[in-house]
């Protein structure tokens, strides 16, 4: 049977980071028709009832936090968007799903649906049990790491790929004669990895914006965090003109890297940062070896205090850090690492394999 064209796609991801409205574009810029689905949104019983509920029995532990009181009732977050995506699915045809993370929200609803469906695993292998036993329902997995990659093909699931973040070049790009007036900049969520790092930077430089949430509440009587901090969420536009602003931008990745000290899994600040033309420094991680040079394109450190020792020479040697900015912006432009690349992968998949079968299926 003749393939298809695609024509039309919903996209279901959450609205942080943007992912689902950075692959719509790229998919509406295709002539596509992409409609995207927000999984964040919820209703105020979820969050004012169950959530504040189950929160306080969890507290004081009452109630195990493996379990939820009310998760079945009509209005809890998950069945809310079951009743949302199938509303919007009988409203509106499609011809494929895409589903960023995976189908841990809308899980009924996609598994019943007769359309192909795609998923776009973006999250650390730790978590790959959160999607191998519902591998079986997408007709193609791409994963942004290739450990995650490596369990998929040992469960025996072959239709899967390498796909790492990318970058919307109309949203990051360098602001010419912004002047680099903060040290370091860093901005992400919270963990115990992430803190240590953070109070080592505030021993090299006072200079520094933070972003991100629960900072605060886990520094409340550190001054220097207060003055850091700036806010739990900065996207778009005042994203890149910080990161623009910034001589150092910083990455540690949230999970824990393997015995040689590298984590798996390159997230959107390897892309983003470099194609400000600001420095990019970072934390070892294995796929970043294939398409950047460390300490050509960016700088990567190992324990702690090589990183202080990294931070501090960079930071005092202005040439050479506009040198490693300069070649890190040159290779994210190489890699050609947008999100056409992704949906230009999707469509030759679906035309030549998913819409077809999808077809005979309806026969």
């Amino acid at each position: 049977m003749p393939s298809a064209e695609l024509k039309s796609v919903v996209v279901l991801s959450q609205g942080n980071p943007p992912l689902g409205r950075y692959l719509a574009e790229a998919l509406n810029a295709r002539g596509i028709k992409a409609t995207l689905f927000c999984t964040d949104q919820n209703t105020w019983f979820d969050k004012w009832v169950i959530h504040t509920l189950n929160k306080q029995l969890h507290n004081l532990r009452l109630l195990p936090k493996s379990k939820n009181l009310l998760a079945n009732h009509r209005w809890a977050h998950r069945n809310h968007l079951n009743m949302q995506f199938q509303k919007l699915l009988s409203q509106q045809k499609f011809d494929l799903i895409l589903a960023v993370r995976g189908i841990n929200y809308c899980h009924k609803i996609i598994s019943r649906s007769p359309l192909p469906k795609v998923a776009w695993w973006v999250e650390p292998v730790k978590r790959v049990n959160e999607i191998k036993n519902e591998l079986s329902v997408f007709n193609w997995c791409y994963s942004m790491n290739e450990e995650s990659l490596n369990v998929f093909h040992q469960s025996g699931f072959a239709a899967c790929s390498y796909m790492p973040h990318m970058f919307s070049k109309e949203e990051f790009f360098p602001i010419e004669g912004l002047e680099k007036s903060v040290d370091l900049v860093f901005v992400g969520n919270w963990n115990p990895r992430r803190q240590r790092y953070i109070d080592a930077a505030m021993e090299v430089t006072n200079s520094i914006v933070l972003y991100g949430k629960d900072w605060l509440k886990k520094n409340w009587t550190k001054g220097a965090y207060w003055r850091a901090w700036k806010g739990p969420l900065i996207q778009g536009q005042p994203l890149n003109r910080l990161y623009n602003q910034a001589k150092v931008v910083l990455n540690v990745t949230q999970w824990e890297p393997d015995a040689d000290g590298r984590a798996s899994g390159m997230n959107m600040r390897f892309f983003e940062v470099p194609a400000t033309k600001s420095l990019f420094m970072t934390d070892r991680v294995v796929e970043a070896e294939s398409l950047f040079q460390a300490n050509r394109d960016y700088i990567d450190f190992g324990d702690i205090e090589d990183f202080k020792k990294q931070l501090r020479q960079i930071l005092a040697e202005p040439g050479r850090r506009d040198a490693v900015a300069n070649s890190g912006y040159l290779a994210v432009q190489r890699s050609n690492a947008s999100y056409q690349l992704m949906v230009a992968d999707m469509i030759a998949r679906y035309e030549k394999q998913f819409s077809a079968s999808h077809l005979e299926g309806q026969e």
